[in-house]
């Protein structure tokens, strides 16, 4: 062909080929001393930019630019809140933990209604039931002052996570004895704190680092924790969520690697997920038409588990070498190449079909996507 478009010659090739599409694992960004392996909060383009330890994604459409972005708790403990704009390939600091007041932030999630509003839960140090009021356990930041600035919203014990559904209901839990609250913003003049209405207790005498994931259609929230998925219904009627069975895992929360249905799945410190749309389910005329991908932490994979409870390895631990490794940084084919190490968050872009995951130990953002 000529540089203009025009067809100059024509060849068919003797053995004909296929074209064929791979799930495929690459790195977006991040990257670390060769030597000391070392890392630091660097803002920049995607090639300068680096990350301590990316835990917790949350994905966004900027309102005014149209930009995609990736909010990205940098750190288990949020020393900075990071903004990752995949449309300008650029990384920068909304703020650090040092300028929020936090303690100990696990998690953020936006508001189920508007997602004009970021919440930020908060291990606040603060285990003793008696001693609730004496500490926020979720703040907010507000779209509006650009997530900049950041509010207590209520005070409670040590929390890890929190969802807030469609119709604004919020609900968060605490690590001590793995309770589930609804957040009802109502003022205890007695107890002089915002309190918030106990409901039931992910697994009982137990205390764990619980993370709750809303479904899209708001008909149950998930909840990782105790190396299982716990599967709560949602009640739209009166607004509350109705106890925690174990949906995929070990009910005794007994940790390993397995590729089963229910029960006789194992799992490994399960931390955030989320819900994709399956078409085939749309096809079928299924109630529930999302699947659930979730990071296994210590098993350094990504996982997916079905609405009836199958679950299967969705990328990683490839590229096994003799000694057995399954961790490392390797892109290429999800399941017979890539290696993850330690990842801790994931979020997708539906338009594009890509997932994000927050590759905790590489101090990388990943991606896996259809090529």
């Amino acid at each position: 062909m000529s540089e203009t478009g025009k067809v100059v010659k024509e060849h068919q090739f003797d053995d004909l080929f296929t074209l064929r599409s791979a799930l495929l694992v690459n790195t977006l960004t991040g990257k670390v001393d060769p030597q000391t392996n070392a890392s630091s909060i660097i803002n920049g383009s995607f090639e300068e930019a680096e990350f301590q330890h990316p835990h917790w994604l949350q994905f966004d459409i900027d309102r005014e630019t149209g930009h995609k972005i990736i909010y990205c708790n940098d750190e288990e403990n949020l020393a900075a809140l990071r903004k990752i704009n995949l449309t300008t390939r650029e990384v920068s600091t909304v703020f650090t933990k040092g300028q929020a007041g936090f303690h100990q932030v696990k998690s953020s999630v936006f508001d189920g209604q508007t997602k004009d509003t970021l919440f930020f839960v908060d291990d606040n140090g603060k285990g003793n039931w008696n001693d609730r009021h004496a500490m926020p356990n979720v703040f907010y930041a507000l779209r509006s002052e650009g997530f900049r600035k950041v509010y207590n919203y209520t005070y409670g014990q040590c929390s890890y996570s929190a969802v807030s559904m469609g119709d604004g209901t919020m609900f968060y839990n605490t690590w001590q004895n793995s309770e589930v609250f609804k957040a009802k913003q109502v003022w205890d003049a007695g107890a002089q704190m915002w309190d918030g209405q106990g409901l039931f207790h992910v697994k009982a005498n137990s205390s764990d680092h619980v993370f709750m994931c809303k479904h899209p259609d708001d008909l149950y929230v998930y909840m990782t924790g105790f190396n299982g998925v716990y599967k709560c219904v949602y009640d739209k009627v009166n607004k509350v969520l109705v106890s925690a069975v174990v949906h995929v895992g070990d009910i005794g929360g007994g940790s390993g690697y397995n590729d089963a249905p229910g029960t006789s799945a194992r799992f490994n410190r399960p931390r955030q997920g989320v819900f994709v749309k399956n078409k085939e389910y749309v096809t079928q005329g299924k109630e529930d038409v999302y699947d659930f991908y979730l990071c296994d932490h210590n098993n350094n994979c990504i996982r997916k588990v079905t609405p009836d409870g199958e679950v299967s390895t969705f990328a990683g631990r490839g590229s096994v070498d003799i000694t057995g490794k399954v961790w490392g940084w390797i892109d290429g084919e999800a399941r017979e190449q890539a290696q993850f190490r330690e990842p801790c968050g994931i979020c997708y872009d539906e338009e594009e079909e890509i997932f994000y995951v927050a590759d905790r130990e590489n101090k990388r953002i990943r991606t896996i996507s259809i090529e």
